[in-house]
């Protein structure tokens, strides 16, 4: 368990990768480190490379949200999972999965079973990728039906947008999730700019039960009608808790809304990215503790 060092500005992909010669590149860092260790992103004033990559059981932590970015230059890249991933303080920028191929994918998704937590991160200009039902922009990338546990927390997601093959557009993707997997969504911000081409799931297909718990979450539509849950299907087991659908909203599926309002959240400037609440916004002290 030994965390390794990463810095855009400085790293070199052949120094020692401690805190005074680290790395550059997370693909480096990655073939370089084994299971369970740490790769730890220093604050940098350029961007780090987010580039295709295979991650099994690793922490990915940036010292800041702000000070670490991984852009891909709009470029069709992703990050594959299995088993236990830790990704947090990280702005995600530019990811933008290529259109014109019958293939789906997510851009951090997992084939296997995996324990996915995404906590503290940012996510600009990115898109996912759906043909057929598969894919996403966090989720499934196909595969047999599995045992997944995703939890993603206070996390900004600003203006997600998803390419369209031939099915709909699912922005957190449980298909190929098997009963007895679990996603929790708690404390994030989700705007929508830009509306999809097709109807806009945001969880969708599970291949069972699975139980996915929504609290203390922000969505704001500025588009068209969007689904909390696929209307195909009536699998899953959605509860959602003090929660904030403003917009146009339909719950597709069956769905449990305890303390959920409906009204404009009232952010500082939302056109410029600024996502705190307004003194006299509506969601100040209406959580619940987690």
């Amino acid at each position: 368990m030994t965390t390794y060092y990463l810095n855009a500005d400085t790293g070199v992909d052949s120094g020692a990768g401690d805190a005074a010669h680290p790395w550059k590149t997370i693909v480096y860092a990655i073939a370089h480190s084994v299971a369970l260790d740490t790769l730890y992103c220093q604050n940098s004033a350029a961007t780090f490379d987010f580039r295709t990559a295979t991650i099994t059981n690793r922490n990915i932590i940036g010292q800041s949200v702000s000070g670490v970015v991984f852009d891909g230059a709009n470029g069709f890249y992703r990050w594959s999972c299995t088993e236990v991933i830790n990704i947090t303080n990280i702005w995600f920028k530019n990811i933008s999965l290529q259109t014109g191929t019958a293939w789906s994918t997510c851009i951090i998704g997992y084939t296997s079973t995996a324990t996915i937590t995404i906590s503290n991160c940012r996510f600009n200009n990115c898109y996912g990728r759906v043909y057929g039902s598969d894919g996403g922009l966090i989720g499934s990338i196909g595969g047999p039906a599995i045992v997944a546990n995703l939890t993603i927390s206070t996390c900004i997601f600003d203006d997600p947008k998803i390419y369209i093959g031939t099915g709909n557009a699912d922005l957190f993707a449980m298909k190929y999730a098997a009963a007895g997997s679990i996603f929790n969504f708690n404390n994030n911000v989700i705007i929508i700019r830009t509306a999809s081409q097709q109807p806009l799931y945001l969880f969708a297909f599970p291949n069972g039960n699975v139980a996915l718990t929504i609290k203390n979450s922000i969505f704001r539509n500025l588009q068209a009608s969007i689904a909390i849950g696929d209307i195909n299907t009536n699998l899953g087991i959605y509860t959602v808790y003090n929660s904030d659908f403003n917009g146009t909203f339909t719950d597709g599926v069956t769905v449990s809304k305890t303390s959920c309002i409906t009204t404009d959240p009232l952010f500082v400037d939302e056109n410029n990215g600024n996502f705190n609440l307004r003194p006299t916004s509506p969601c100040i002290d209406t959580g619940t503790i987690i």
